[in-house]
């Protein structure tokens, strides 16, 4: 059985921020996506660092923070396409390959799945919004 395990919300932390540093199995796999989701990690790359089981694992993502570790290692991905697109001018091949996707053609098609617009048509209505502003 494993143990070791707090609960990652407490007054004052959003459950979109856990605390990746309070030493839990939990807390050790959601700092070790934050700091490798960009590698194109998988959750058996996630399991295998703090030594459970894919299926514990998941569990433990969905029940304390509502998501599987699987959208998690997708979230911290898409978090970085944004900053990439907004803060910068690489080309989508560029954000893919920085961001852990091996096709830049994936990317756009989960982007726009995502998003409902191209990364490109994004970028564009960011920029436009923020010059407004």
């Amino acid at each position: 059985m494993i143990t070791g395990w707090l609960p990652l919300q407490h007054a004052g932390r959003d459950a979109h921020d856990p605390v990746r540093d309070d030493g839990t199995i939990l807390g050790r796999a959601v700092r070790f996506i934050h700091q490798h989701a960009v590698r194109g990690i998988h959750v058996r790359d996630v399991a295998a660092h703090v030594r459970a089981s894919r299926r514990w694992l998941d569990g433990q993502f969905v029940e304390h923070l509502g998501r599987t570790a699987h959208e998690e290692i997708v979230r911290v991905q898409f978090g970085q396409v944004e900053r990439l697109l907004l803060q910068t001018d690489l080309a989508i091949e560029d954000v893919a390959a920085r961001c852990g996707f091996r096709h830049p053609e994936y990317l756009s098609v989960a982007f726009k799945r995502r998003y409902g617009v191209s990364p490109s048509q994004w970028r564009g209505r960011r920029i436009r919004r923020s010059r407004r502003a």
